[in-house]
């Protein structure tokens, strides 16, 4: 034990010795600048007396060890800041100077130095300017006067200062408030001058307001305003502005020079009506790339960060449709500034070896390079026959411990220098390693791993990498300068043990570390973006998977940060990890982040989320208000991500306070100054509301009042008709005025009519004082004559001052007084198309307005409650109609009508017309059964048009959007079949399966459905079916079984067979499986016996047995009783089922009344079948069946995803012994399913029996 534990204090002793050594030699080094001032710094001195002072520092630090110490140079003399009695200091520990109160004595050039024992480093040489910006010269106002359309600038003279100051030309109100300029019209050039490329009336500004060029330095936040203009503009003297072609205002130099890195702006300004268009162009080709900027409307061209390839002609051309293309062309020069290409960084080196500094460096003109050592210039220091300087490359060979210095490169031209401090650390130290590799290293496939080996030593040691004894070299495995190995796209089979081994002159070392690499993180579902109205909900969904050994977090960040779910409660994190933002506001806005991470990697998907909102309420800047017009100015707040696409100007009057009516709806966007007209005596205010696509923004703040001056009425009432509510009366009818519209007190009506034909005497008026009053009635009037009206509005101050239009008018009608003669049948066309004739009634005798004649249709069976009408013009008198009942004793008579009334009707005919096709079936429906049959079930057509005869089916296959070839079935010629399996058909496959009823008239309407038969799955164990059965003779005595199979259950098995015994045996005895047929014959039954009877549904293995029912043979029981003894052994019974009969009946005629008037109730047979619900059975032909009531209109529909999906259906047809009443028009939930015509179930036409009405 003792011997371990000394074992142990030596190992640590070693350890510890080991690293006082080298964090004493790593403690000797060099200084290294590490905050430096820029080439130039700007500072302010305080002026006027008063101003705020405003320090400055110019940075120094560096590291290095011994501590290094500091001094300055300014102007190329050694800087004392103590002499400028502690306005100047220099920070403790470090060379940065703080200057507290800036003089204009502290311009000049200062440079930094660094220095220890080892050597000097020295900063950048930063020149110290003060900024400056100069006043404007005392200049009286000037106003200019111009022509409307021409082109106009105005000089600026703007003040001297450093930087250049900024010129911007501004607005200032009579009232001292200041505007910017925003116009595609004006344009300020770089000398500040201000351009106008046309003048228009809207520039000589309305409340006396002068444009005013100001200048301001941003390094002082300071600005100057000069002198101010004032436009007088004179009218052109035409409606529009006149046109001037382009005329040039300012361009750049045609040559230009410009320095790589900086930012660069052409400009190309020119005038003219209209505005010229302006185009740019390099070396006669169009610019593209985003480095390129149009602004000021395209009249300037901004270069982001010149480079050498910018260097060329640039050319832009000025049209405007009037006149020559104007173009200009500026050559731009392309300098630079030294910059480096190639430069050393600090080394650390070990005696005897040597080492080569290269410093390279480009610029134009070609900079001139110089080599210093310790501040100092190389050629100045000690001569070193061990250091050689070749051009570029500095090589110190053997080196020595003196050897340790800082070297600087220094490169130059007329447009600015780069300069670079690197130090040569001499140094003998064996390899160590300070930071091994980890015990294990986990990384993820397909990324990079980083194994850590970080080492020391001089000279520098050389670090290999070994996996399994083998040194790993090139293709995915690189070593870096640190002496980590890096290795690129891992992939699964480079886990193993890995080996870090440093080598050099003075010795070894050795670590390793065990790298297991995992499956990397992906995102597999991305949140993709989303644009929602406020208020809404926003969803983001993101899925992602990781390696299956590491924890996988789904993290949520917006605008760069994580979400706090705790703070924020309106967004939640499923347990899915979808984000849902609830109630979202504008502020919602923006980008956010589904970050899938482990603790080894991460991956991102952003996705971006547009909360669109109303408008902020626009904010009322000026209402103008004149005799008959006012003008309003406004300005948006705001548009909430969604662009404002139109105004509403919305006003009120003293006569309507509370009440907001839109004067102009559909203001365009840009506009946000507008004129409007206004009535006289009246008091105004005006509101604004901006509307883009979610919806109207709050109205504005309502504006100042304006109020008007009275008027005569401008209008008269208008649609002033006259009519009549009675043969011997004229109604004189006229829409109201409006208060708006009175224009003054003393508002009222005059209203005058006369004869239209009478040539004596003037109009009959009568003034009426209610402004509200809309008609008024002319009694004892002859019927139907034509009268000369009109109406006229008048005030206090007159009538009004535009003529009221006559308009004529009626009076009463009167029924017609003959009936049409002669009304007879001509022939038929079809089974519902008849053509009748008619001889003309007098048009004297219509009493009105002749509007033509009305055949109606009806017959003895629907009654005429259900007659149907036809309209035809007053010249018709032989016309051919098309709604006649097929198959029936159609009845029709005509009359005359007019506008009122109808007169007496003719003779009534009678048509009989023959037998027509059916309509569509109703409730067509189709229920998967197995993997290659389908169950249909329909209901007879609602309009049979004559005796029906069956039905013919077939089908095709359904392949993409392609069908296939028809293929029909035998027609079902049995009436009472309204159930039918298709079978032999293909697993997994979609069918149009189609159905026409069939009479002597034809074929019916097609009525089609889609359906998926079952695909390739596993057989199911079946639901306990059901079963009626028939005994019946068939060679012998014999019981038919009919298999019922429960299809409400989706498993109804694919086939059947029967199990059956005496009553008292023990065995069953038991047929073949049934696949083709739903019914089986047991022959050879013995009469003298009683049997017990169940059926088996069969899904491959799987089997269900139904309940054992007992059958006597000796009963004649029909299908569907499943009784013992149902013999009618006693008149009791008999007067009981007759009393039942009769109690049917009353109930079968009350359901059709309240079916008659209230709509047929609906059968829920099929959805109840195919959603696997309860059915409800009753007694239909003698058997149990599905009960389901009529009045059903389905045609078509599309294919339904049934989960009624039975298995095994053989490849045979077959048809059940029992059929079905019609099936309902509605679905369960009361909607709308299905009507005539061969389409799809939401698809709506009319019938083709239904009653139609032609004029």
């Amino acid at each position: 034990m003792n011997l371990i534990f000394n074992r142990a204090i030596i190992s640590w002793s070693f350890i510890l010795l080991t690293f006082v050594c080298v964090t004493f030699s790593l403690s000797t080094e060099p200084p290294s600048i590490t905050k430096q001032p820029k080439h130039q710094q700007l500072f302010q001195v305080a002026s006027p007396a008063d101003e705020a002072v405003k320090p400055f520092a110019l940075e120094c630090e560096a590291t290095g060890n011994p501590e290094p110490k500091y001094s300055w140079i300014k102007n190329g003399v050694k800087f004392d800041p103590v002499a400028y009695d502690k306005r100047i200091s220099q920070t403790s520990k470090r060379g940065s100077l703080t200057f507290s109160q800036p003089d204009s004595l502290d311009e000049g050039l200062y440079q930094c130095f660094a220095e220890n024992i080892h050597g000097t480093a020295v900063s950048n040489a930063v020149f110290l300017r003060k900024s400056e910006l100069a006043s404007f010269p005392e200049t009286d106002p000037e106003v200019k006067n111009v022509i409307e359309g021409e082109p106009l600038t105005i000089d600026c003279n703007p003040p001297t200062g450093y930087p250049k100051p900024t010129i911007y030309w501004m607005v200032q109100s009579r009232t001292g408030a200041l505007y910017t300029i925003n116009s595609s019209r004006l344009t300020v050039d770089p000398d500040g001058k201000l351009h106008f490329s046309n003048v228009t009336q809207d520039d000589q500004l309305h409340d006396n307001g002068a444009y005013t060029c100001s200048a301001t330095s941003h390094f002082r936040s300071e600005y100057k305003f000069g002198r101010k203009v004032y436009l007088r503009v004179t009218s052109s003297g035409s409606s529009g502005l006149s046109s001037h072609p382009p005329k040039l205002q300012y361009t750049s130099p045609p040559s230009v020079t410009a320095l790589r890195g900086q930012n660069l702006e052409l400009h190309c300004i020119y005038g003219g009506t209209p505005l010229p268009d302006v185009v740019w162009r390099k070396n006669n080709s169009p610019l593209s790339g985003n480095r390129y900027n149009f602004i000021n409307h395209g009249k300037t061209l901004s270069i982001t960060k010149v480079d050498f390839q910018d260097e060329d002609t640039y050319v832009c051309s000025a049209s405007n449709g009037v006149g020559q293309v104007m173009t200009h062309s500026t050559r731009v020069q392309v300098l630079a500034a030294p910059y480096w290409k190639k430069v050393p960084n600090n080394t650390v080196a070990a005696e005897g070896e040597t080492v080569t500094f290269s410093c390279e460096a480009s610029g134009i003109p070609e900079p001139k390079l110089q080599w210093l050592i310790n501040g100092k210039p190389l050629d100045t220091s000690p001569a070193n026959n061990r250091r050689k300087l070749k051009g570029t490359t500095l090589t110190i060979e053997n080196l020595i411990k003196t050897d340790t210095a800082v070297f600087q490169c220094n490169a130059s031209n007329i447009h600015g220098y780069a300069f670079k401090n690197f130090y040569l650390n001499v140094l003998a130290l064996p390899p160590r390693i300070i930071e091994k590799p980890a015990e294990v290293i986990k990384a993820v496939a397909t990324h990079t791993a980083i194994l850590r080996c970080r080492v020391f030593g001089a000279p520098k040691p050389e670090v290999r990498w070994l996996r399994d004894g083998i040194e790993l070299t090139g293709g995915d495995y690189d070593i870096l300068d640190e002496g980590d190995l890096k290795i690129k796209d891992l992939k699964y089979d480079y886990a193993g043990k890995y080996v870090c081994h440093a080598v050099n002159k003075l010795g070894e070392a050795k670590a390793e570390g065990f790298l297991e690499v995992k499956s990397k993180t992906e995102i597999i579902n991305p949140p993709e973006d989303i644009e929602v109205a406020a208020g809404k909900v926003a969803v983001f969904r993101c899925a992602a998977r990781a390696d299956s050994s590491l924890d996988l977090q789904i993290v949520w960040s917006f605008a760069g940060r994580d979400i706090d779910f705790e703070q924020n409660q309106r967004m939640v994190k499923s347990a899915d990890n979808s984000l849902s933002i609830l109630k979202t506001r504008e502020l919602d806005s923006g980008e956010y982040t589904c970050t899938a991470k482990t603790e080894l990697d991460s991956v991102s998907a952003k996705a971006t989320l547009i909360v669109q909102d109303v408008p902020n309420a626009p904010q009322i800047v000026a209402v103008e208000c004149g005799k008959s017009t006012a003008r309003i100015e406004w300005k948006p707040m705001g548009d909430n991500r969604a662009q404002i696409l139109q105004y509403i100007i919305q006003y009120n009057t003293s006569f309507t306070p509370n009440v907001w009516d839109d004067h102009y709806s559909h203001v365009p966007a840009p506009d946000t100054i507008f004129q409007v007209s206004i009535s006289p005596w009246a008091n105004y205010t005006f509101r604004v509301i901006a509307v883009n696509k979610i919806g109207k923004s709050i109205a504005s703040k309502h504006s100042e009042m304006c109020t008007t001056e009275e008027d005569i009425p401008h209008n008269n009432p208008k649609n002033v008709k006259g009519w009549g509510s009675a043969p011997d009366n004229m109604i004189i009818s006229w829409t109201p005025m409006e208060q708006i519209e009175h224009n003054a007190p003393g508002f009222y009506y005059k209203v005058y009519w006369k004869r239209e034909e009478s040539t004596l005497g003037g109009f009959e008026s009568v003034i009426i004082n209610d402004w509200r009053q809309s008609s008024f009635k002319v009694n004892n009037t002859p019927t139907y004559k034509p009268y000369r009206i009109k109406v006229e509005a008048h005030n206090s101050r007159g009538q009004a001052h535009t003529v009221a239009p006559e308009v004529i008018g009626y009076s009463g009608e009167a029924k017609p007084s003959k009936r049409p003669e002669n009304f007879h049948f001509i022939r038929t066309y079809d089974w519902q198309t008849a053509e009748f004739a008619w001889d003309p009634v007098p048009e004297d005798s219509i009493n009105g307005r002749f509007e033509g004649y009305k055949i109606f249709i009806w017959n003895e069976r629907d009654g005429l409650e259900k007659m149907r009408e036809v309209k035809v013009n007053s010249n018709v008198t032989r016309a051919k109609i098309n709604i006649l009942k097929p198959n029936t004793l159609n009845k029709a008579q005509v009359m005359a009508f007019n506008t009122m009334y109808s007169g007496p009707g003719s003779d009534i005919v009678s048509v009989k017309t023959e037998e027509g096709p059916p309509g569509p079936v109703t409730n067509f429906d189709a229920i998967p059964m197995g993997k290659s049959a389908l169950y249909l079930i329909w209901n007879q057509p609602e309009e049979l048009n004559g005796e029906l005869k069956g039905y013919k089916i077939s089908y095709r296959e359904v392949i993409g959007t392609e069908l296939g070839d028809v293929i029909t079935r035998d027609p079902i010629t049995n009436l009472m079949y309204l159930k039918y399996k298709l079978a032999g058909l293909k697993p997994a496959t979609k069918y149009r399966i189609s159905i026409r009823a069939f009479t002597n008239g034809g074929e019916g309407e097609e009525y089609y459905i889609e359906e998926n038969t079952i695909g390739n799955e596993s057989s199911t164990i079946p639901d306990e079916p059901d079963f009626d059965y028939r005994i019946e003779e068939k060679d012998g005595t014999a019981v038919r079984v009919i298999w019922v199979p429960p299809l409400r259950s989706g498993k109804p098995g694919s086939s059947f067979y029967v199990q059956y015994r005496k009553e008292g045996e023990a065995t069953y005895k038991s047929t073949p499986k049934e696949v083709d047929k739903e019914y089986i014959y047991l022959e050879g039954l013995d009469p003298n016996y009683n049997y017990e009877v169940r059926v088996v549904s069969v899904d491959g293995e799987h089997q269900t047995a139904s309940r054992v029912k007992p059958i006597s043979l000796s009963d004649e029981v029909p299908l569907g009783f499943n009784s013992y003894d149902n013999r009618l052994s006693d008149v009791d019974w008999l007067i009981g089922m007759l009393c039942a009969i009769a109690l049917v009946i009353v109930l079968t005629v009350v359901v059709c009344i309240v079916k008659r008037n209230r709509g047929a109730k609906y059968s829920v047979h099929e959805k109840e079948a195919k959603k696997g619900r309860e059915l409800d059975y009753g007694d239909h032909g003698g058997f149990n069946e599905y009960s389901k009531p009529s009045n059903a209109h389905l045609v078509s529909r599309a294919s339904l995803n049934s989960s009624s999906k039975l298995n095994e259906a053989e490849d045979t047809d077959s048809m059940t012994d029992f059929g079905e009443d019609e099936s309902s028009k509605f679905e369960e939930e009361g909607s709308f399913i299905g009507i005539y015509g061969a389409k799809s179930k939401t698809s709506q036409v009319q019938s083709p029996t239904g009653v139609a009405t032609f004029v």
